[in-house]
């Protein structure tokens, strides 16, 4: 199928929101720019800042995501307290209660807008864990969606893992959904998605061998760990037969910021940027097609 008979958000379309963390100001800008465009999401999958950002879609509370990240107070969102079991550096309870403020699970459960997965990382297993939150009243909702959340975006010696109980079967520990780099994209597929579009905060500039110095040489090891889960998320969809196209939408130029440091006006400038850039994706995406 080319684009003039089907264009982008005309069938079913599935997005994928990686993480980045404060990074993830240009995917909410460039997001919140497709929705005013029209763009509707059939299924949505969101690891760590990217969980974040589809609750946005899933709750229908875009507006609010427009303000906190153009008004980002890095205080609200991080608080320094070091702890040695496990090793971390920021409050854990400090940021369930920041985040509570901003995710209503009552408020989409009641608009059944759209599937949406939250996904994190099984440390006992070692395997992805997709919470998954169905529009449907008998499907799935692996509630709750704080906890879930709280999960995907616990960067491992940043934050502590979360713990969630199993039904008086034991705990699950649940840690940044990029410490296994994978997605599971065949449940949307299953449900009738035909479009998949990712939303990487990754310029490919970025995965290039680092200058000299700590700082480069760990930024890029996480930018290739944010590029691999999109290439391990895409690898088994190349043998899929289906009519299936996927697109890899990145900024169109290299964000020049800290990823932990959600200073307000870079991430102020890196929403203005992502919503600026959803231009180029609209105009023109099979410039952006993988699959």
């Amino acid at each position: 199928m080319d684009h003039t008979s089907h264009p982008l958000g005309s069938r079913p379309t599935g997005l994928i929101l990686s993480g980045g963390a404060a990074l993830g100001a240009w995917q909410a800008g460039c997001l919140y720019g497709l929705v005013q465009k029209g763009l509707g999401f059939h299924s949505v999958f969101g690891t760590s800042i990217g969980a974040l950002n589809g609750c946005g879609y899933f709750q229908d509370t875009m507006e609010r995501m427009w303000k906190v990240w153009r008004n980002m107070d890095r205080g609200e969102f991080f608080r320094l307290r070091p702890g040695l079991l496990p090793m971390s550096i920021f409050s854990q309870p400090h940021l369930r209660r920041y985040l509570g403020q901003h995710i209503d699970e009552e408020r989409a459960k009641r608009l059944k807008r759209c599937w949406f997965y939250v996904v994190s990382t099984d440390i006992a297993s070692g395997t992805t864990h997709q919470a998954c939150y169905s529009p449907d009243d008998a499907g799935p909702w692996d509630g709750p969606l704080l906890d879930h959340v709280m999960g995907s975006i616990s960067i491992p010696f940043v934050l502590p893992p979360v713990r969630i109980p199993l039904n008086g079967h034991g705990d699950r520990l649940l840690l940044d959904g990029h410490a296994k780099s994978f997605i599971n994209l065949f449940p949307a597929l299953r449900r009738g998605v035909k479009d998949l579009l990712f939303l990487s905060i990754v310029h490919p500039d970025e995965l290039k061998a680092p200058r000299f110095g700590f700082r480069s040489y760990i930024t890029t090891l996480l930018n290739q760990l944010l590029q691999g889960q999109i290439e391990h998320s895409l690898e088994g969809l190349r043998v899929y037969t289906q009519d299936v196209r996927a697109y890899v939408f990145h900024p169109t130029k290299p964000l020049t910021m800290k990823p932990l440091s959600f200073d307000k006006t870079h991430c102020r400038e890196a929403f203005d940027q992502g919503l600026e850039d959803c231009g180029a994706l609209l105009a023109n995406p099979e410039a952006w097609r993988v699959l």
